[in-house]
């Protein structure tokens, strides 16, 4: 599947290097970047994706640690193919009925472990969002 499936294996087998690394100026003979004014086909589409896998850092690779994150989970990466591929909208029921049902009982379980019976939460797009949202929240406390 467009070599990601050899790409996950090389990412967290260790066998191979964390970032092919090619200095910007020459990475950039040698992926082509350019925006065409027309479509490309089937074959540029999967060099392109190939070339793109090849010098990207392998985030999932057993060496590679990052002050935010680091590895690759398959079952969140099964979620996130998931969530892609339905592009669910989770503001009411009647646009997104299971993850509507699955978000309220996340929240429930994230309620029931800090000990609340009630209460209402948020899920936030990521960590500088949930930041944002934590120091408008403590302004207003």
């Amino acid at each position: 599947m467009l070599g990601i499936s050899r790409s996950n294996h090389e990412s967290t087998s260790g066998e191979d290097r964390v970032v092919e690394w090619v200095d910007p100026h020459n990475l950039r003979s040698v992926v082509d970047l350019s925006l065409p004014t027309e479509g490309v086909g089937h074959k540029e589409l999967l060099t392109l994706t190939r070339d793109i896998i090849k010098y990207s850092v392998k985030t999932g690779h057993p060496h590679f640690v990052n002050q935010l994150f680091s590895g690759l989970d398959p079952y969140g990466l099964l979620g996130q193919w998931l969530t892609d591929a339905l592009n669910p909208s989770v503001y009411t029921y009647e646009v997104s009925p299971v993850f509507s049902l699955m978000e309220e009982d996340v929240l429930r379980e994230m309620r029931a472990i800090i000990g609340w019976q009630g209460g209402e939460g948020l899920f936030c797009p990521g960590g500088s969002m949930a930041n944002g949202y934590a120091i408008n929240l403590a302004r207003h406390h």
